[in-house]
């Protein structure tokens, strides 16, 4: 049986995908139902989509209903993951610092995103 990827999507994702329905990152969107993945996610990664989706430079791309019935979407089909620890963190940004535990917590082995800054040094997370 063959192991199902689990990935994060950056909120980078989003925005690019919704910026541009030509990219990766839009085709990506199209695919999340893919068997071959399973999407992960948690209350401050959902928070920080919908913070950022609904900003007023991003209306000429998507409406607030329509980031809405995204959400519920991707709520749908995502595993949803609870955060109960605090642990210093390796991120650079401070505000990605959830991302990296969420990645820990759901034993993540790729975490999509267009940051090349995420971690002050590369790392590989193994299950």
């Amino acid at each position: 049986m063959k192991q199902i990827l689990q990935i994060i999507l950056d909120t980078n994702i989003l925005v690019a995908a919704f910026r541009s329905k030509r990219g990766a990152a839009n085709l990506l969107l199209d695919k999340l139902d893919d068997s071959r993945w399973q999407v992960n996610v948690s209350t401050a990664l959902l928070l920080e989509y919908e913070d950022v989706l609904k900003r007023p430079e991003m209306k000429d791309f998507i409406s607030e209903l329509d980031v809405n019935v995204f959400l519920n979407g991707l709520c749908a089909i995502a595993e949803f993951n609870d955060i109960f620890y605090l642990w210093r963190s390796l991120a650079k940004d401070p505000n990605d610092a959830f991302i990296l535990k969420l990645a820990v917590r759901a034993s993540i082995l790729l975490s999509l995103i267009i940051k090349k800054t995420f971690l002050p040094q590369p790392i590989l997370i193994y299950n």
